[in-house]
C-alpha cells in the first residue's frame, strides 16, 4: 500500500461485497456450534442412532448474544439473530454511534467486559488492528460465563489461540465455530482439529458464488471509474485521487 501510493497508484476495493456471505456463515456457525451438528454427524455415522440422549443442544430464543464489532457484517449477524431468531443483542464496538445501534435494535455496551459477561454465545466481527491483536486473551476468556459459545469469523490473530484451546478442553467455552486461524493455513496437528467441540472451515466465511461475482464486478467497476476519470467509491488510499476528500 505505501509502494503504490508512493507510486501515485490508486488502490480500490469491494468491502461490501462479502459482507452478507460472511454474516449468514457466522449465523451458521452459530446455529451449528450451539446445536452440536458436528458431534451429531459424526457420532450417527460411527455409533449409530442411539445417540440422540447425548446430543442435546440449546435454543437461541432468549438467549444472549455479544457482537464484538458493528460493522457491515457484525450488523447483518445482529439483525439475523436478534430480529430474526429473538436473541438479546449486546455490541462493544468503541467506533459505532449509538443512533446505529438503536437503528439494528441492540444495546451498545461501554466496555468488553460487558459483552463478555453476559453473553451466551459470541461472535467475533472485528478489524485485525494493533489493539485488537490477542483481544481474546486467557485473562479475557475468564470473564467469560461457563458454557459459552464463541465464533470467529473475523481474523486468526484476534484470538490467543492457546487459550481458547485451554477454554475448550477444560469446558469454560463449551463450543467454538472457528473459521480463521493463527498462522494460516494452520498446521495439520492444531489441537483445535481434535477437539469434538469445535468446528472448524478453511476461511471460507466469504466463499460463495454471489459474494465472488459482487467482488469481481466490484473491482471492475471501481477500476472502469477511474479509468473514466470518475471518482471511485471505495479507494484504500484516497491521498492518491485528485482533490482528496473522504474515502467513500
Amino acid at each position: 500500500m505505501d509502494a503504490c501510493t508512493a507510486a501515485n497508484v490508486l488502490v480500490v476495493h469491494t468491502p461490501e461485497a462479502p459482507s452478507e456471505s460472511t454474516a449468514e456463515f457466522a449465523v451458521a456457525l452459530v446455529f451449528a456450534v450451539a446445536r452440536r451438528l458436528k458431534i451429531a454427524d459424526v457420532t450417527l455415522r460411527t455409533k449409530g442412532f442411539n445417540v440422540r440422549q447425548d446430543l442435546q443442544g440449546i435454543e437461541l430464543r432468549g438467549k444472549t448474544l455479544g457482537l464484538v464489532g458493528l460493522g457491515r457484517i457484525g450488523g447483518r449477524v445482529a439483525h439475523m439473530l436478534g430480529q430474526g431468531v429473538g436473541m438479546r443483542v449486546l455490541v462493544f464496538d468503541p467506533y459505532t454511534t449509538p443512533e446505529r445501534a438503536q437503528t439494528l435494535g441492540v444495546e451498545l455496551v461501554p466496555t468488553l467486559g460487558d459483552v463478555l459477561s453476559q453473553a451466551d454465545v459470541i461472535s467475533l466481527h472485528c478489524p485485525l488492528t494493533p489493539e485488537t491483536r490477542g483481544l481474546i486473551s486467557a485473562e479475557v476468556i475468564a470473564q467469560m460465563k461457563p458454557g459459552v459459545l464463541l465464533v470467529n469469523c473475523s481474523r486468526g490473530p484476534v484470538v490467543d489461540e492457546g487459550a481458547l484451546i485451554a477454554a475448550l478442553k477444560s469446558g469454560h467455552i463449551g463450543g467454538a465455530g472457528i473459521d480463521v486461524f493463527d498462522p494460516e493455513p494452520p498446521m495439520q496437528d492444531n489441537p483445535l482439529f481434535d477437539l469434538p467441540n469445535v468446528i472448524v472451515t478453511p476461511h471460507i466465511a466469504s466463499f460463495t458464488h454471489d459474494g465472488s461475482r459482487a467482488m469481481f464486478t466490484g473491482i471492475a467497476e471501481e477500476v472502469t471509474s477511474v479509468l473514466r476519470g470518475q471518482r471511485p467509491r471505495w479507494m484504500a488510499n484516497p491521498s492518491v485521487w485528485p482533490g482528496k476528500g473522504p474515502v467513500g
